[in-house]
């Protein structure tokens, strides 16, 4: 498996364009701030507890390094995905020491904001788990069409876990 290639997926939000023009524009937009957009970095202990998070981790979420720091990844919980969605999360992580996927999480103030994350397993030397690392980039050209398409509650049945049925949110 490879890792997410970020200047692709930011490419894909031209697609949801339809005038010409204005796909010209966005285009030439995209380039610029693919050069600008800043990455996210969190890596935690076994425990899942923050140890460090980058400069991309503050823009994009909000929260200052102090605050991060010592609490878990659910600060920045949407609430949009059900205990099956973590699950099935949990088990690719186990089964192949990453995860990738396209999830909406939210800031400190409370707004949602949409990322393609990947989340890699650190091992020692005898295979042992010893730390988390995830990345992210913040897919704000993706977040007006999505919203456009689908109604944010609805966007994990729809796009990210089809087999999910309404009935199953609680």
């Amino acid at each position: 498996m490879s890792f997410v290639n970020f200047d692709e997926i930011l490419e894909l939000g031209l697609d949801y364009v339809e005038d010409r023009t204005e796909t010209e524009v966005i285009h030439h937009q995209g380039k610029k701030r693919r050069q600008e957009k800043p990455v996210g970095v969190m890596v935690t202990d076994r425990e899942t507890n923050i140890l460090y998070v980058n400069k991309g981790f503050t823009e994009i979420t909000q929260y200052k390094e102090e605050e991060a720091k010592g609490q878990t990844p659910r600060i920045l919980k949407s609430g949009l995905y059900s205990p099956f969605f973590y699950k099935l999360m949990w088990r690719s992580l186990k089964l192949k020491n990453r995860w990738q996927g396209i999830i909406w999480d939210r800031r400190k103030n409370g707004s949602l904001y949409l990322i393609v994350l990947e989340i890699q397993v650190i091992t020692n030397h005898t295979g042992e788990v010893t730390h988390y690392r995830g990345q992210f980039i913040e897919l704000d050209g993706l977040r007006e069409a999505f919203a456009r398409l689908l109604p944010i509650p609805e966007f994990e049945e729809r796009v990210l876990l089809p087999s999910m049925a309404e009935g199953n949110r609680k």
